[in-house]
C-alpha cells in the first residue's frame, strides 16, 4: 500500500488485517468455503491473516521527485508485481499547485499514476500476466474534449468552484486517455500486462476534504446517507484486479463489475497520444 499519510496507511493496514481475522473466523465457525466475493474475484484460499502480506510504503503522488524514490524503494524490495491499482485522487476547490507547479489535481490524478506506471512497466512485464486498475469517474462527462493547448491543462487560467468541478473531470478524462494510450502500446508490445479504468461509483469517502468548510457541511450528512461505502466503491476495482472475467481485457472501462462507454473524446486516439507525449516531457527530467 503506498499511501502520502503513513500514518493512515498504518491505520488501514490494521483494519484490513482485522476485517480478515473476522471474516475468517465467521467461515470457521460456519463451516465451508471461504466468502462468495473471495470465490468470485479468484482470491486464493486464506487459512490465516498470517498467509498474507501487508506493507505500507510513502508515496506522494503530486510529487515526481515522490514518485521516483518510491519506485526505487519498491524494486529494491521487490522482484514482482502483479497488480496496479491507481487510486490517489484529490478535489480542490482553490487553484493549489504540485512541488513541480502543477495544478494539483492534474499532477496528483493523472501526472503521477503516469509516471508510477511508466517507471513500473518493467517490473509488472517481469511478473506477467499482470494487471493495472485505473480508477476514473464519470467525472469525465463534466469537461468536454481535452483542451488542444495540453499546457493549459496542467495550469489552468481560472480556477473557482464551478471551474475546479471541470477541471477535476479533466483529470479523471486523462485517466481514460492513458489507459487507452497505454492499452495500445501494451498490445503493440504483445505484452501480458492489461490496464482498464473504472467507474467507482459516488462513494463517502474523504475525497473532497480540500472543498470550503461549507460546503462540506451541506456534502458530508448527505454522503452518509446516499454515497456508497469505500467497500462497495472498491467493488470494481478489485474486480478488474483479479476475475477470471476480465482475463485478456484490455483499454476498457468499467462501473459496477460491467463493461461501460465513456464520453467519445474519452476514447479519441490522437488525444491520448498528445496527452502521452505531453506528460512524458513534464516527467522527463525525474
Amino acid at each position: 500500500m503506498a499511501c502520502r499519510n503513513m500514518e493512515r496507511a498504518e491505520a488501514a493496514i490494521s483494519d484490513v488485517r482485522k476485517e480478515i481475522e473476522e471474516t475468517l473466523e465467521k467461515r470457521h465457525k460456519k463451516g465451508g468455503d471461504h466468502p462468495k466475493e473471495w470465490t468470485t474475484f479468484g482470491i486464493p484460499q486464506v487459512q490465516s491473516v498470517d498467509d498474507v502480506s501487508l506493507e505500507a510504503m510513502a508515496l506522494d503522488l503530486s510529487d515526481l521527485a515522490s514518485v521516483r524514490s518510491f519506485v526505487n524503494a519498491f524494486q529494491a524490495k521487490h522482484q514482482h508485481l502483479h497488480y496496479l491499482i491507481l487510486n490517489a485522487g484529490v478535489v480542490t476547490t482553490e487553484k493549489r499547485r504540485s512541488a513541480q507547479g502543477h495544478e494539483l489535481m492534474f499532477a496528483t490524478n493523472h501526472l503521477g499514476h503516469f509516471f508510477l506506471t511508466t517507471l513500473l512497466l518493467d517490473t509488472l512485464a517481469a511478473s506477467s500476466p499482470a494487471r493495472i486498475v485505473v480508477v476514473s469517474s464519470e467525472a469525465h462527462k463534466f469537461c468536454g474534449p481535452l483542451n488542444e493547448d495540453l499546457k493549459l491543462v496542467s495550469d489552468p487560467p481560472e480556477f473557482g468552484l464551478k471551474s475546479a468541478m471541470s477541471l477535476y473531470g479533466v483529470s479523471k478524462l486523462c485517466n481514460l486517455l492513458f489507459t487507452l494510450h497505454l492499452n495500445k502500446l501494451l498490445k503493440e508490445k504483445e505484452s501480458h500486462v492489461s490496464i482498464n479504468a473504472v467507474h467507482p461509483g459516488t462513494v463517502n469517502t474523504e475525497l473532497g476534504r480540500e472543498t470550503p468548510w461549507y460546503l462540506s457541511w451541506i456534502v458530508k450528512p448527505i454522503s452518509q446517507l446516499f454515497f456508497r461505502s469505500p467497500e462497495e466503491g472498491a467493488r470494481t476495482s478489485v474486480y478488474c484486479a483479479v476475475s477470471p472475467e476480465v482475463e485478456g481485457v484490455g483499454g476498457k472501462y468499467f462501473s459496477n463489475e460491467r463493461e461501460e462507454k465513456p464520453k467519445p473524446y474519452a476514447v479519441d486516439e490522437a488525444t491520448a497520444a498528445a496527452l502521452w507525449a505531453y506528460s512524458e516531457e513534464l516527467v522527463k527530467d525525474f
